[in-house]
């Protein structure tokens, strides 16, 4: 029962972990799209092959398996990233400044308990990425710095 729960959550959380990678500054930010589904899919594949003992046969229909619905998977995880970043904001719009600032520190601990937009660390989707016209910045951790122009 446990390996059966901890591999749905596996599941589950792989498209996420794409969609971080995608949003996160550095390295992985400019990595391709499809080398970054065969990884998941061979972290996957490899996850499964140990949880479940999966003979050869197995593993390699498995692999077939998941390469085909990875991109799918990546894709929908974009989409759902960006609706849920979108109803925070509109639901932030409606707020005043200190629930504002509420807001902002709860939306920053949903991102770190891999909850919500932000899960897994991601950043928001950003201004003139593909579906993304008109996407806010980034409210900014609480607690941090001041950035030029902005009053503490």
């Amino acid at each position: 029962m446990k390996t059966t729960l901890a591999l749905s959550m596996l599941l589950a959380a792989l498209p996420a972990v794409a969609g971080a990678a995608a949003d996160k500054p550095g390295p992985m930010k400019d990595a391709d799209p499809k080398l970054m589904a065969a990884k998941m899919t061979e972290h996957m594949t490899d996850h499964l092959a140990k949880a479940f003992s999966l003979a050869e046969d197995q593993k390699k229909k498995v692999q077939e398996i998941l390469e085909q619905s990875m991109p799918q998977r990546m894709e929908l995880e974009k989409k759902v990233h960006k609706l849920e970043w979108d109803t925070d904001e509109k639901i932030r719009a409606v707020l005043n400044d200190d629930q504002k600032e509420k807001f902002d520190q709860w939306r920053m601990m949903r991102a770190h308990a891999g909850i919500g937009p932000g899960m897994g660390h991601r950043a928001p989707p950003q201004p003139g990425a593909e579906g993304t016209e008109g996407a806010p910045a980034a409210p900014p951790p609480p607690g941090a710095p001041a950035q030029d122009g902005d009053s503490q």
